[in-house]
């Protein structure tokens, strides 16, 4: 068998409380979850009411929570 993170490095996404419940710990991309949530109800907004959105980027925060499960 192969043993993390010895052998094989393993990240998640999202980083929930499960992260925190496996052998070993699993790193994370932590995402705010509730911007992405509202961000993308301001452009539905727009769009329902016929307002221009073309070629936007938006870019939200993103963190790595390093655990045990990589190096």
């Amino acid at each position: 068998g192969r043993l993390v993170p010895r052998d094989l490095a393993i990240a998640g996404f999202q980083n929930t409380k499960y992260a925190l419940l496996s052998r070993p710990t699993l790193t994370s991309i932590d995402v705010p979850v509730y911007d992405i949530g509202a961000v993308s109800m301001r452009l539905l907004t727009k769009l329902m009411n016929q307002k221009d959105v073309d070629n936007i980027r938006i870019i939200l925060p993103h963190y790595i929570v390093k655990r045990q499960s990589t190096n």
